[in-house]
């Protein structure tokens, strides 16, 4: 319950009163007549006021927004320096003009400037470079690769320039990039890195659908399963052809569970018994075996 005198951020309540509101449902709802710390006096609902929707009046909250942007002029963002707050008539937004070191001036929003979107013009950029190929199919997915790596704000840059991938200097033109890539086999392929860990660059890259870049994830099985543990587990299977060995069993012994026997075992079906489920160690060894062939066949390409 509001009672008079209750503060919400500025506000001050003075009374209660009822209003009538025409659109959408035309009822009676409850108000207060509230008092900014300016001095200004307007009716609030209660739902504004409970959930903090209204905290002040509208000039006091445009002052505030224009302290905001009087403390912007003057500061320095990477090679920007601001140099006054300009109002754009057909955005109905406010952006900072902003000069560069090298004397060129730019018209650019607050959010460039303190995330770090922009820190420089074009002309000072490392690989600042007119190349018109905007319109190329392969600009988007090189300007997503160089995004990747190389801009610390992108949503997957953790994944990519985090764990220290880069772009080799050829590709940082794009250029090179469509004369080395182009043309793209299908709109489904993508450029895949040949070694997971490796860097954007001419013989570690080949285009591969979405089925073919799951196979070759880091956090996939297939490439973390260490062939000396596989080894060991087949000996102890052989041991016990006629054995029924559970699922936990397996999957301490081999470090992967009775799915990715199927999957990298090039089997569909591996026969269970009883329940809990369990397999013949004779059934074990021979998708165990598979398994490691093609642990081998894909160490072997990707060494390649």
């Amino acid at each position: 319950m509001i009672n008079i005198g209750d503060k919400f951020g500025q506000w001050t309540v003075l009374e209660s009163i009822v209003v009538y509101h025409e659109l959408p449902n035309k009822r009676w709802r409850s108000h207060h007549s509230c008092v900014c710390s300016c001095g200004f006096i307007k009716n609030v609902s209660n739902g504004d006021l409970t959930s903090g929707k209204s905290t002040r009046c509208k000039d006091c909250y445009m002052k505030s927004r224009i302290k905001g942007f009087e403390e912007m002029i003057g500061r320095r963002f990477g090679k920007w320096v601001v140099l006054e707050k300009v109002f754009i008539e057909e955005k109905k937004r406010w952006r900072y003009r902003c000069s560069c070191d090298c004397g060129s001036e730019y018209i650019l929003p607050m959010a460039s400037l303190k995330l770090g979107i922009s820190t420089r013009c074009l002309e000072c950029g490392d690989h600042a470079t007119i190349h018109n190929q905007s319109g190329h199919p392969l600009y988007d997915i090189w300007a997503s690769m160089k995004a990747r790596c190389l801009n610390p704000n992108y949503k997957n840059f953790k994944d990519y320039g985090g764990r220290g991938i880069s772009i080799c200097d050829r590709w940082l033109d794009i250029n090179n990039f469509i004369e080395d890539m182009h043309p793209r086999p299908t709109l489904k392929h993508t450029v895949e890195r040949i070694n997971n860990s490796g860097n954007y660059e001419p013989l570690n890259c080949k285009w591969a659908t979405y089925k073919e870049q799951c196979a070759n994830r880091r956090y996939n099985n297939f490439n973390t399963l260490k062939i000396d543990q596989i080894s060991s587990a087949i000996e102890i299977f052989k041991q016990s052809p006629d054995r029924l060995f559970k699922l936990l069993e397996i999957k301490k012994l081999c470090g992967f569970g009775v799915n990715t026997l199927k999957y990298w075992g090039n089997t569909k079906k591996i026969e269970m018994y009883h329940n809990p489920y369990s397999c013949k160690g004779q059934d074990l060894v021979v998708v165990l075996s598979n398994i490691v062939s093609n642990l081998n066949n894909r160490n072997a390409s990707i060494s390649e």
